[in-house]
């Protein structure tokens, strides 16, 4: 594709994904059309008005400009097998006291309650740290769009102190598996299906990638955030791909045209369908062939009890950072007093 773009021989519609790809560089190099207006009060090919029907809004730059359409939309969360919790009697927390609660049970037995995929920090992060920052401001997503900002203080305030504290906290009780550092994300998912532990972070592509180790009886449940308190909402935290327009489209109405074509429902439930993860359209998907953990995702989606946060991409250090201090954080290494010094100069360094 890159030759295309610097010829001007461009594509009317582009899916941003793949080694190399990076939207922001594309916005900043002017190579993507604003699509601020045409998303106003636009309606898909069904009549609805298409940000209505969008699981994750789109992205706004500067100038609260819109030049992409979130067209993947995963989401993180914690992942368990419900027939051995239905075998072991133990509860799919809702909060963080059932989950702790249920955490304790589960190393009881002998059985560690979560692993995570030490070799690659932001499983964990995107699976419940962030999670429990969202939570911890009152369900505020804003907090990790002024992380992503850089926005002086936004690593260190109260919301921060609170969901590191919870981490902490399963660091004390021992909860957290003291192998899961040296693991890969293969690796910790084949110890978790074999029941070595009751709990793994990670994303809905997961059930996909572990398809030929899937054990036989075993039930995929998820859950999207595990830290916020008895009441509160469900907190997602997305990843997604995007669609876009160029801006020297030679068919821009034709381009727009197919925009409100694909986001329709009916594509939503084939896609899911076809290619077991979801796009980022509100969906009934329970009478379909979509696999389980799916439809159970899509359930949290379409729920007024959970909440979507923005997604947030942090600067390449700043993210390394993160990734490094939550690893020893996890592991007992560092107090959330110092996860937060390293995050804020950090971030400072790249203010400068």
């Amino acid at each position: 594709m890159r030759p295309r773009w610097i010829s001007g021989d461009t594509p009317d519609v582009v899916y941003i994904d793949g080694a190399g790809s990076n939207e922001r560089q594309m916005i900043d190099d002017g190579q993507l059309m604003d699509i601020t207006d045409f998303l106003k009060d636009t309606t898909n090919a069904d009549g609805k008005k298409l940000t209505d029907i969008l699981i994750s809004q789109p992205t706004k730059y500067a100038g609260d400009k819109n030049y992409t359409l979130p067209l993947v939309f995963g989401s993180w969360g914690l992942f368990y097998d419900k027939a051995l919790f239905k075998e072991k009697g133990w509860t799919a927390p809702t909060n963080w006291s059932e989950f702790v609660q249920t955490s304790e049970q589960i190393k009881a037995s002998g059985i560690s309650a979560l692993i995570h995929t030490g070799v690659y920090p932001y499983y964990i992060n995107g699976g419940l740290v962030d999670s429990a920052m969202v939570a911890a401001n009152g369900g505020d997503g804003s907090i990790l769009t002024k992380q992503a900002s850089l926005e002086e203080g936004s690593f260190s305030g109260p919301a921060v102190q609170k969901a590191l504290s919870q981490v902490e906290e399963l660091v004390k009780k021992g909860l957290i598996d003291p192998g899961a550092v040296s693991l890969n994300h293969t690796d910790s998912q084949i110890q978790w299906l074999q029941h070595k532990a009751a709990f793994i972070p990670s994303g809905l592509w997961l059930e996909n990638e572990m398809s030929k180790d899937i054990p036989s009886g075993f039930e995929f449940g998820f859950i999207p955030s595990v830290a916020q308190d008895a009441g509160q909402n469900s907190i997602v935290i997305p990843y997604t791909n995007t669609i876009a327009i160029s801006k020297s489209a030679k068919n821009p109405e034709a381009a727009k045209a197919f925009l409100q074509y694909a986001f329709t429902e009916a594509n939503a439930i084939r896609w899911a369908e076809l290619t077991g993860a979801l796009m980022n359209v509100k969906a009934d998907l329970t009478d379909t062939s979509a696999s389980e953990v799916v439809k159970e995702a899509m359930g949290f989606f379409n729920s007024d009890k959970t909440t979507v946060a923005p997604v947030a991409v942090l600067n390449a250090d700043v993210e390394k950072a993160k990734q490094d201090a939550t690893i020893a954080l996890a592991t007992g290494r560092i107090t959330a007093a110092q996860w937060m010094e390293r995050l804020e100069a950090a971030a400072a360094k790249a203010r400068k």
